[in-house]
């Protein structure tokens, strides 16, 4: 799965004061499946920006690598899956390698 999904150029004409950090930002993600024949690569190169207020979908055929991405988002993916590169970002910060746990969190804030 490639994608990159940017948002529609009515979006991108903000005010200063409007123009913020997206609540979810997957940047050049890469997920493969380790096998003794070599890697399956899933998901390759996927970015995305996901602001406040905003949905996004994910369409595809069965097996393209939706669910592999959002897994893969969150750090819940199981071996034999493996993140093989890119970042992902919430609410400004990291996600690190144990997911959302991983988080500090901040007074009166959430990390869900």
């Amino acid at each position: 799965m490639t994608a990159v999904i940017e948002p529609s150029a009515d979006r991108t004409a903000r005010a200063p004061s409007q123009t913020r950090q997206p609540v979810l930002d997957i940047r050049d993600l890469s997920i493969a499946y380790r096998s003794p024949t070599g890697d399956v690569r899933a998901v390759r190169d996927v970015s995305l920006a996901l602001n406040a207020g905003e949905i996004v979908g994910l369409a595809g055929e069965s097996g393209c690598g939706k669910s592999t991405l959002a897994y893969g988002a969150v750090r819940l993916l199981r071996p034999p899956a493996v993140i093989t590169g890119g970042s992902v970002t919430y609410h400004g910060r990291r996600v690190g390698p144990d997911g959302v746990a991983s988080w500090p969190p901040t007074s009166g804030s959430s990390a869900c």
